[in-house]
């Protein structure tokens, strides 16, 4: 496999480009349990109290569990109003809400820390045009409560302030050689940069939403996770993970062991030293021991 990293930067209208051509070695994480019996879950959170909460596109419902796996609530259901979903594409977590993507009703749905629904913001009632968005595929929020959501029919994400009012449009048409083609996921390192999954690459954006770098991949870039200055994602069926606040962004392999094989690997959330792996069946725990 070979990775590209490029690194651009204008001085008297000159571009220089940077590629990292290899593999760093990465961590190793030991098999530690699993949990969970879902049906056809597309995406996992994790709170702060260590909670996971995890979205099946068969019951159209989000399901909270503690780490043993033991269901706490669920919501939802098949429905195109305020009592249900359709394609719940992504969920992220604040401290206080979560969030989530109710792609075919063109809104994000948003809950208080216990699943109790709060409200939705829809994307095809808004007043300010800009603010539109249809199909959104993926969302995260910031530690300011600023809260970003991929509009999959533009091709673009949009930041909307604590209050949901609309902010600003990143990625798009004017973002020059940092315009998405096929965003699928996003995720907020501790700097409130952006870090958007695009086909085979990882777009980078500084907190103005400005670009500033290109990861490329070989294979497309399923799905993109934060903890901490820490940005993990999946590419080809394998989890990568790179230091943010480390500029020269030096990619590396996460190995599994213990585990015969892990299929379909969907998403995953990480807590402190443990990654938690959502797979088409159930979540698959690994715990790093050193």
């Amino acid at each position: 496999m070979c990775i590209h990293l490029a690194i651009l930067g204008y001085m008297k209208n000159v571009i220089f480009i940077l590629f990292l051509s290899s593999l760093i070695n990465g961590q190793t994480y030991f098999f530690f349990g699993e949990i969970g019996d879902f049906i056809s879950p597309v995406s996992v959170a994790a709170d702060q109290s260590g909670n996971l909460v995890v979205s099946d596109l068969h019951t159209n419902k989000i399901t909270k569990i503690d780490t043993l796996g033991n269901v706490q609530k669920s919501w939802g259901g098949y429905g195109w109003d305020d009592s249900g979903f359709d394609f719940p594409a992504d969920i992220c977590i604040s401290a206080l809400k979560i969030f989530v993507t109710d792609k075919n009703n063109h809104s994000v749905k948003i809950f208080d820390k216990d699943l109790n629904f709060l409200t939705s913001l829809s994307g095809n009632k808004q007043i300010d045009n800009m603010a539109v968005f249809n199909y959104p595929a993926s969302c995260c929020v910031s530690d300011l409560g600023d809260l970003f959501v991929i509009d999959s029919e533009e091709n673009r994400i949009l930041k909307f302030n604590f209050m949901h009012v609309y902010q600003s449009s990143i990625g798009g048409y004017d973002a020059g050689i940092y315009q998405l083609s096929k965003p699928a996921s996003v995720a907020l390192n501790s700097r409130s940069e952006l870090f958007a999954a695009d086909g085979n690459n990882i777009v980078c954006f500084d907190n103005f939403g400005n670009g500033i770098n290109i990861i490329e991949m070989d294979k497309p870039v399923k799905k993109i996770r934060n903890y901490r200055n820490f940005i993990f994602f999946i590419s080809d069926n394998n989890v990568y993970f790179f230091n943010s606040a480390e500029h020269s962004y030096s990619i590396k392999k996460i190995s599994f062991k213990g585990f015969d094989k892990i299929d379909d690997l969907t998403d995953l959330a990480v807590i402190k030293n443990k990654i938690y792996i959502l797979t088409q069946e159930q979540i698959l725990i690994f715990e790093r021991v050193n």
